[in-house]
């Protein structure tokens, strides 16, 4: 039986929270995205406007299947599992929402709604009301959170700082990356705090050499490193065949450590350097710890923007003190590294799928009293 599938070319609002909806109006791998902050938000955003023709489906054909569908995909934020919905609302105003599989890359999902109308035709397709909705679910705490000895760069009336969770407050700058934006400056929304029993990923670069600023002519190496809960997601980068290309994913830092565990090799994460270059640098080891410790979530304005930390132990504080280097020397001189800390529900792509029997016409075969009558039925 033929398919034909259209995706929307009219949004609207219903509650605030998806980001460039219009995203949504076809598969090209650029998606809306919606991170609610707590779970009585829920962004919800309508899609309409389908425009069928006789052309998609003739007059004479019966339509046997009406569905609605997203490719979509959702990583979890500190805390929370995040999931996204389909709503449709019927001709008669009667709602129904659908919760779709979680996926970790887009990917598409389909709902049968042709019972939710009866005698679909071409109006009520291109008037459908096709909604996707952005929740999530408290799924107890720490999911993507950062240790008390892990620092964000940030900047103040006096340049560059680097700032842990504690020290932090509501209002302060923190450098960002957005992936619509480029480098931006955000203000902390807020910061959550969570105490119980953590896995705890730690994440380590290679040695680098670096000039001390105390003793002229003198290098030093040390070893940047980063710890975050295993529920994290990051990105994480492969070599790709071209020289200076990468493939970039994100996986939760437990994955990382267990692949890496296993054998598997040549991961890269990606570091901020001077506070003004990206660039993805290979990870050397993974460690896991598992004990009970508070850890902390930090949210910017711009929630799905990449923050950048650095971890220092006492032991990395006294070298880097040693050689000069404060929490306003550091950020101009050693590579930070990148994480995402506000997840959330992408779209790439709304649409209904229609399935239809095409009715022909009734042929006459011979003549006199051997003329049959033979109804076709297209496919």
């Amino acid at each position: 039986m033929p398919v034909v599938l259209k995706n929307p070319s009219q949004t609207e609002v219903i509650i605030s929270g998806w980001n460039y909806s219009e995203r949504a109006y076809g598969e090209d791998g650029v998606n809306t995205y919606a991170s609610p902050p707590d779970e009585s938000t829920k962004p919800e955003q309508k899609y309409s406007g389908f425009n069928f023709t006789e052309s998609d489906i003739p007059l004479d054909s019966q339509i046997t299947k009406v569905e609605m569908g997203a490719k979509h995909y959702e990583t979890d934020p500190s805390g929370y599992i995040q999931y996204t919905t389909l709503k449709h609302v019927n001709s008669l105003g009667s709602p129904s929402t659908y919760q779709l599989t979680r996926r970790t890359s887009l990917t598409w999902d389909w709902i049968d709604i042709t019972s939710r109308e009866t005698n679909w035709n071409l109006a009520k397709l291109n008037n459908a009301d096709i909604r996707i909705i952005s929740e999530i679910h408290l799924s107890g705490g720490g999911g993507g959170c950062n240790p008390a000895d892990v620092y964000f760069l940030g900047r103040d009336e006096e340049g560059w700082i680097m700032r842990t969770a504690k020290e932090l407050k509501e209002g302060d700058t923190l450098l960002a990356w957005h992936p619509e934006k480029g480098l931006i400056f955000s203000n902390v929304k807020y910061i959550q705090s969570f105490t119980g029993l953590q896995k705890l990923i730690t994440l380590f670069l290679p040695k680098l050499k670096f000039p001390s600023l105390s003793k002229k002519g003198e290098i030093f190496e040390w070893q940047p490193h980063l710890t975050v809960t295993g529920q994290h997601q990051l990105y994480f980068a492969k070599k790709g065949s071209r020289r200076g290309e990468y493939a970039w994913f994100m996986l939760k830092s437990e994955e990382l450590h267990d692949r890496m565990m296993s054998g598997e090799k040549d991961f890269y994460v990606g570091t901020l350097w001077k506070a003004e270059t990206l660039a993805p640098l290979p990870l050397e080891r993974v460690g896991l710890q598992e004990k009970v410790a508070t850890v902390y979530k930090v949210t910017v304005v711009d929630e799905a923007a990449t923050l950048f930390t650095d971890q220092y132990w006492p032991e990395d504080l006294a070298l880097l003190k040693k050689h000069g280097y404060g929490l306003r020397e550091t950020p101009t001189s050693m590579p930070l590294l990148s994480q995402l800390l506000k997840q959330t529900s992408y779209v790439d792509a709304v649409a209904l799928r229609v399935t239809y029997l095409v009715e022909s016409q009734y042929y006459c075969m011979g003549e006199g009293l051997t003329s049959q009558a033979i109804f076709a039925l297209g496919y």
